[in-house]
């Protein structure tokens, strides 16, 4: 019995998918979150994340035994709530202008000056429209950067406040931690 050429090339490019999930490596991306714990992500959280290889065939392993340390008080995770809920929001406030009036103005500069290059004689008028179009660019480049770094600057103080609130947070937290217990009788 003779076996077809393609059949065995559509058996071996059936098998390739199972080979390559077989040994594939995944990134997983370590992360400190909000509350200073310790996170795994498929995603990167923030620019401080550290990249992982994980071999994707191995066997999971099994999490750390909780510590003997004390639990954390109740107020800790509605803090750690509210810390997250303010650090979100900040993001959002992280929204960049749009550069769709840079792009259409760098595209009819750059068909103003292929048209200027393959004339022989270019007309005054285009050398004039051209000059127009460098400075419309030039103050649609500063009002964007102008934008962007409003939108910073709006980033940082929305962070300083959630810095603040935690800061407040973690020292009545404190304070309630240090006032002795009453023993409850007279």
């Amino acid at each position: 019995m003779r076996v077809s050429p393609w059949f065995l090339f559509a058996t071996i490019l059936s098998c390739l998918p199972a080979v390559r999930a077989a040994h594939a490596e995944k990134k997983v991306y370590k992360c400190i979150n909000a509350n200073g714990s310790m996170v795994f992500s498929p995603d990167p959280c923030d620019a401080s994340a550290q990249a992982l290889k994980v071999d994707a065939g191995s066997a999971p392993v099994a999490p750390p035994a909780a510590s003997a340390t004390s639990p954390p008080t109740p107020a800790a995770p509605a803090a750690n709530a509210l810390d997250a809920k303010c650090r979100d929001e900040a993001r959002r406030l992280r929204v960049y202008p749009g550069e769709v009036n840079l792009q259409a103005l760098l595209q009819q500069q750059a068909g103003l000056v292929r048209a200027y290059a393959t004339e022989q004689t270019a007309p005054e008028a285009m050398k004039v429209r051209i000059g127009n179009l460098d400075v419309a660019i030039a103050a649609e480049q500063e009002r964007i950067a102008q934008a962007r770094s409003s939108v910073d600057r709006s980033y940082r103080d929305a962070i300083a406040k959630c810095d603040a609130r935690r800061a407040e947070a973690a020292r009545q937290t404190e304070q309630q931690e240090r006032k002795p217990k009453g023993d409850g009788g007279p």
